[in-house]
């Protein structure tokens, strides 16, 4: 009884994780024309990001339907194949390597719990304008915007935006 106790607890483990999969970190390239980008400390991005659907609030199902572990890989999120004395691991192709599936999933995001949108912010580029002068400590290379990346599987926390500037 306490191996299965012990399987069960490690399947239930690997489920709690993927269920707090935090979003993915997106990458914007920022073109700075030099001759305006010591005027402007502001600017305005367009980009392209996955957010929670509103319909299931991130949940990936129509009203009714449930979560269960995937019947391929048994909720671990991968599959395991022995050859001899070697065995190898993939992610799970059923449940795409999470592990679980959705019976009756939202019909308007196909059980994916988000829906690409388009999202316009406005970052301070301030930190990217070099001055010439050789001992400036703020100049860096990219500005972080936490939170502002793909939603999180499930209602997990948004990844953030990356935003490098290109001449």
């Amino acid at each position: 009884m306490g191996s299965n106790f012990s399987s069960y607890e490690q399947n239930n483990t690997s489920i709690l994780k993927i269920k707090s999969r935090r979003g993915e970190d997106l990458l914007y390239r920022l073109q700075l024309d030099l001759d305006n980008s010591f005027a402007e400390k502001q600017v305005d991005i367009t980009y392209n990001r996955n957010v929670l659907c509103n319909n299931c609030k991130g949940s990936g199902l129509s009203q009714g339907g449930i979560i269960e572990p995937c019947p391929q890989c048994h909720g671990t999120s991968e599959i395991k194949k022995t050859s001899g004395m070697f065995t190898v691991s993939q992610s799970c192709p059923e449940c795409n390597g999470y592990g679980e599936i959705a019976i009756r999933p939202c019909i308007h995001c196909n059980g994916n719990g988000y829906k690409p949108e388009d999202i316009t912010i406005n970052v301070d580029i301030s930190k990217f304008i070099h001055t010439g002068n050789k001992d400036v400590r703020n100049v860096t290379d990219r500005i972080i915007v936490r939170g502002y990346g793909n939603c999180g599987f499930r209602g997990a926390p948004y990844g953030d935006l990356h935003v490098i500037p290109q001449n």
